[in-house]
């Protein structure tokens, strides 16, 4: 899910001229970033839990 919102982020930051570059990519990926670290840190506790606002969405059943 995380890989799949990367690809969002920097798909619409690329294709949108001037605000994509400047907004969209760079507080996108910075948000990818923390949900990223947030993950590592909760795994090497070992804990299972979702990520922050992107966690409820699931892609298999």
């Amino acid at each position: 899910m995380l890989l799949l919102t990367a690809i969002i982020i920097n798909t619409v930051g690329t294709v949108v001229p001037i605000i994509g570059w400047l907004f969209v990519l760079p507080l996108g990926n910075l948000f990818v970033f923390v949900l990223w670290i947030l993950g590592i840190l909760n795994a090497a506790k070992g804990e299972k839990k979702r990520l922050p606002l992107i966690g409820k969405f699931d892609i298999l059943t």
